[in-house]
């Protein structure tokens, strides 16, 4: 029993770093800001799609035996090159196809706020599955407390850092009218 309270005792600290981002990047959309309902619902389909995610990045590794002949250094940067496109890709597309009737969606801010939010869903899912395998490794609570400052530095940041730039884009052609 204390094994489960501590492991979702850090599941929940592990949220900590998304909410940070999540706030950080709301914050710039005070003035006009998204209605909390749809915040929600592009939330959680970032979190619903890290299976989807995680099923394509699993037949990317299977067929990863096309690069026997190659050097590790370049199957390892191809994998993962490969497996940013499938992560940005399938993010940008199930935000997309969420929001783009939506009639608030309609500065050029706001493609930016809801991929942010799409992408920090599934980074809460990344965090879960970490702290989940740190939990069955019988970690202390050192390892975590690293875990958690390099996923809010690492992943995390990155999975925000990219959904700014695919959302500026986004926002561009909102504000050109081509959304």
């Amino acid at each position: 029993m204390e094994k489960i309270l501590i492991t979702l005792g850090f599941n929940l600290l592990s949220l900590v770093p998304i909410l940070f981002w999540l706030a950080f990047f709301l914050w710039q959309d005070r003035k006009h800001p998204e209605p909390f309902k749809w915040l929600i619902k592009v939330y959680l389909s970032g979190f619903l799609m890290g299976p989807i995610i995680w099923l394509l990045e699993s037949m990317l590794l299977k067929n990863a035996a096309l690069f026997d002949g190659a050097q590790m250094l370049q199957r390892s940067l191809w994998l993962c090159f490969a497996g940013a496109i499938i992560e940005e890709s399938i993010k940008f597309l199930v935000v997309y196809l969420l929001i783009k009737r939506n009639s608030f969606c309609d500065e050029c801010l706001d493609p930016v706020i809801y991929l942010v939010t799409g992408a920090l869903g599934f980074a809460s899912l990344e965090n879960i599955v970490a702290v989940f395998s740190l939990a069955a490794n019988k970690t202390n609570y050192l390892e975590f407390l690293s875990l958690v400052g390099g996923r809010f530095l690492g992943a995390n940041f990155l999975h925000a850092l990219l959904a700014v730039v695919i959302g500026t884009a986004w926002g561009w052609g909102v504000k050109r009218g081509y959304s």
